[in-house]
């Protein structure tokens, strides 16, 4: 018996927190802060 829908794609396959990972990599973020991090802006007269 086979079904009509073809073969899942990712997003409809995924669950748990192999999804919750999808969906942060999907914005563009860092799911496991494993990038750099991004360069501290702070103005002059407050370092030190």
């Amino acid at each position: 018996m086979v079904s009509g829908g073809g073969v899942p794609t990712d997003d409809k396959q995924v669950i748990g927190l192999e999804r919750e990972v999808m969906m942060v990599a999907w914005k563009g973020l860092d799911p496991y802060n494993m990038l750099a991090p991004k360069q501290f802006q702070a103005p002059r007269n407050t370092l030190n």
